[in-house]
């Protein structure tokens, strides 16, 4: 059964890394159409992705996890708030399919992270997998984000595999950093840097920082000088390809959006403003409850012309999940500081990626959006925190002799 879950687990992985180029073609083919590219057809690799999806969950459901592992993952906490999720779709009847499809496309992250945590904690998933897999990612996804911004005009106005290639950077740093790491996040800064995004680029930042705060300060006494070095060469990186671009980056926060006056940062500040206002004018139960999960878009679009999600999780869970959802969200970031203080706790050498990932996620969560709806790139935070739920769970049992 655990041959059969790893090799579900490959299937899956090996699906995510096969969406980046039709995620290309299909921008490049919508926004592009001077390069002679068709719109991809995303109907099987998604098919695909849903029954890979639906193995891990019978084959989760199958080999029950223990409880000590979902407390630690947390999956306690991921599990109640998708479960919540499932059940807020129903408060509205509009586009009912297409948000229940949306909900059950955003438990896949959840699964993932259940399912590597045991495959991690049993010793069947090495760091060296784990690398091998976000190297190959990387490479895929910058190779076709660099061929995009050659051919392409105005490809600064598109997102294409930023998250991805930023969630791929953590992974990449997993145990101790060696030349070919840092090779490969270098790769992976380059094309996150050109294409101007301002929430990319602050999670970009904020979480190299933190890397290099926590490398040294758990970095063992023999190796601190070592530690302090990679630490600031990475830190060097991300601020030099950044600051190469900095110039643009201002122009891209201090400009108005394409789609009316007065709409600073792709109209967040007036999308946030109305989303507080409307919440607290709710009746009880949607100001408690929520409105349904993906209500808000159509809203947002009927009333400010402007497309998307909230570009917060946090506003977009208030809106969709209400009050309960805002405090069920909160748990989970609370569990998710958890397993990092555990890491911390045992200065174990996936603490310094662990709390990167958590910043990426935490910054954004604010300023972006991540985890309502997730994309098919929020399987690598998956990845990352199941990964280090299981190996320091292993770890700290042999430290204590418990088989």
């Amino acid at each position: 059964m655990e041959l059969l879950g790893s090799f579900f687990l490959l299937a899956a992985a090996l699906v995510s890394i096969g969406m980046v180029p039709l995620n290309w073609t299909f921008a490049a083919g919508s926004r592009a159409t001077h390069l002679g590219v068709d719109s991809a057809d995303r109907t099987v690799p998604q098919l695909a992705q849903a029954f890979f999806f639906l193995c891990l969950l019978v084959y989760l459901a199958i080999t029950r996890p223990s409880a000590c592992s979902l407390r630690l993952i947390p999956g306690q906490a991921f599990l109640v708030l998708s479960s919540y999720m499932l059940l807020s779709v129903f408060f509205s009847h509009e586009d009912l399919p297409y948000r229940l499809r949306t909900a059950i496309a955003s438990l896949q992250w959840v699964v993932t992270a259940l399912v590597v945590s045991r495959h991690s904690a049993n010793g069947r998933l090495s760091t060296g997998q784990i690398f091998c897999f976000s190297a190959l990612t990387t490479l895929v996804a910058a190779a076709y984000m660099l061929v995009f911004f050659r051919q392409h005009v105005t490809a600064d106005s598109v997102n294409l595999e930023n998250y991805l290639l930023i969630w791929c950077i953590p992974l990449l740093l997993l145990g101790s950093p060696r030349g070919r790491n840092l090779l490969l996040v270098s790769l992976a800064v380059i094309p996150v840097a050109l294409s101007l995004k301002r929430g990319a680029a602050l999670c970009l930042v904020s979480g190299f920082c933190v890397y290099g705060v926590t490398y040294i300060c758990i970095a063992p006494a023999k190796g601190r000088f070592r530690g302090k070095v990679i630490a600031l060469l990475l830190i060097a990186i991300v601020v030099v390809a950044v600051g190469s671009q900095w110039e643009k980056f201002s122009h891209t926060f201090a400009t108005e959006s394409t789609q009316g006056v007065g709409r600073y940062g792709s109209g967040r500040v007036e999308m946030w403003t109305w989303i507080v206002k409307e919440v607290f004018r709710s009746d009880p139960f949607s100001l408690v409850f929520g409105h349904g999960f993906m209500t808000l878009p159509k809203r947002m679009y009927g009333r400010l012309g402007i497309a998307g999600v909230a570009h917060s999780d946090w506003l977009q869970i208030l809106w969709d999940m209400g009050v309960v959802g805002i405090v069920l969200f909160a748990y989970v970031h609370v569990r998710l500081l958890v397993l990092l203080r555990f890491a911390w706790a045992q200065r174990h050498q996936c603490a310094p990626a662990l709390a990167m990932g958590y910043t990426i996620f935490a910054m954004r969560n604010l300023f972006s959006g991540t985890a309502m709806p997730a994309g098919h790139d929020a399987v690598y935070f998956a990845l990352l925190i199941g990964y280090a739920s299981g190996i320091t769970l292993r770890d700290f049992s042999k430290r204590i002799g418990v088989d």
